[in-house]
């Protein structure tokens, strides 16, 4: 005897449960229609169109669930997991006994993570299975229900142990599976006990990824810390052995250019007395001109005697000496003011010298106390370095390792669903 496909099971229940009879008069031309409905559904592009088809189907054939399990395989092959849940929520209500839609709603719910949604539908699942064992390839559906369910159950259990966000009751597959037969029930936790120990085979695998990350972080964590403190040994050998010559050469710097600013204050005193002496003679020899030139109108004057002109001419001939020996003193205050110049530029020169010297010198050295706060610092932060091995490569391994289509798939073929549903008609 052939086995029993669950599939058609599935079908054969969607085409006798919902009053379908007047939709079955125009079967030819339904088919057709729903044709047309899966052709519009192949693009993302005409999602519009599948969507008006769909509501036309539903005005025409309102009871058939068919239609509505039509457009949930449009939305699930478009990956819209929570419209293709709100259609198949229709369907149970036109076909609540029936099994593929139950399973399929329930993996969406989880998919999802509608944990407790999903839980809750399961009890509800339960329910719909009949009470004692089907004869025959007929109860074939019922194992696979039972399996799927206990697989169900033992992934949200797992993924409630490891942080997930559902939360299973402690005695909830207890409970599931006291609702169900022997076999049923054998099936149930066979499909749970074999997903426990997948999950539990690939989180093992991801801990022992995560352990060998951890070991290899350590391990150079060591090494860089080795290295760290052989070049602070050899920093702290360096700047000890010149941390001395440091007070040296500030010592030294500060006597050198104090005495550079000492010689500097000397040299501007001298360049503000001999400046102001200068300024004294220029405003003497202003003064001599004018005397001059006024002896020299009187002594034009025809009235006078040739003593007096004599006496005149004599003076003004006094004044001049005494101009032309002002002249040779402020030529000499003027050279000794660029004399002084000279100097004033030859001690800024020589103070920039030496700093610049000195500041070389003690740069090295500072540099060198630098490296060694710095190699202190690195060493503290690698120190208190927590490494947690939770790489990139790890988090994804995780993410696998919990993910719900690694387990169990989508219960339905929606190419093979989509041929047998139109073969229905």
């Amino acid at each position: 005897m052939s086995r029993a496909n669950p599939a058609i099971v599935f079908l054969l229940a969607l085409v006798t449960s919902g009053g379908v009879g007047p939709a079955r008069a125009g079967g030819a031309d339904l088919k057709h229609e729903v044709q047309k409905l899966f052709d519009l559904g192949k693009s993302i592009r005409t999602r519009l169109e599948a969507q008006k088809q769909y509501e036309h189907l539903q005005s025409r054939a309102p009871n058939d669930a068919r239609i509505g399990y039509a457009y949930a395989l449009i939305l699930l092959s478009h990956h819209r997991y929570g419209d293709a849940a709100k259609v198949l929520d229709g369907v149970l209500a036109k076909a609540p006994d029936n099994l593929a839609t139950w399973q399929t709603k329930i993996w969406l719910s989880a998919l999802t993570k509608h944990h407790d949604q999903a839980l809750a539908e399961i009890e509800q699942f339960v329910k719909v299975l009949p009470r004692e064992d089907v004869a025959g390839d007929a109860e074939i559906p019922y194992l696979d229900a039972a399996r799927f369910m206990g697989r169900l159950v033992g992934y949200l259990e797992e993924l409630s142990r490891h942080g997930g966000r559902a939360v299973v009751p402690p005695d909830f597959a207890k409970r599931i599976a006291a609702r169900l037969t022997a076999a049923r029930r054998a099936a149930f936790e066979e499909g749970r006990q074999s997903v426990l120990k997948e999950i539990a085979q690939h989180l093992d695998a991801a801990e022992t990824m995560k352990a060998e990350i951890i070991r290899a972080a350590e391990k150079l964590k060591q090494e860089r810390l080795r290295n760290l403190e052989r070049r602070r040994q050899k920093a702290a050998a360096d700047f000890a052995a010149v941390k001395d010559r440091r007070k040296e050469l500030l010592r030294a710097k500060a006597s050198e250019i104090d005495k550079i600013d000492d010689d500097q204050r000397e040299v501007a005193d001298s360049f503000s007395e001999v400046e102001t002496r200068a300024a004294g003679i220029r405003r003497e020899l202003v003064t001599i001109g004018a005397q001059i030139a006024e002896l020299w109108d009187l002594a034009e004057d025809p009235d006078l005697t040739p003593l007096e002109r004599q006496r005149l001419l004599r003076e003004a001939a006094r004044c001049e000496r005494a101009r032309s020996d002002q002249r040779v003193e402020l030529v000499g205050l003027e050279n000794r003011m660029a004399a002084l110049n000279v100097e004033m530029a030859r001690l800024r020169q020589h103070r920039q010298t030496l700093e610049t010297r000195y500041d070389r010198e003690l740069g090295h050295i500072n540099e060198l106390e630098r490296n060694l706060s710095s190699l202190d610092n690195e060493i503290i932060t690698v120190r208190a370095r927590r490494i947690t091995g939770n790489t990139r490569q790890v988090r994804d391994h995780m993410a696998r390792a919990t993910a719900l289509t690694n387990y169990i798939p989508l219960p339905v073929s929606l190419t093979l669903e989509k041929e047998r549903l139109l073969d229905s008609f």
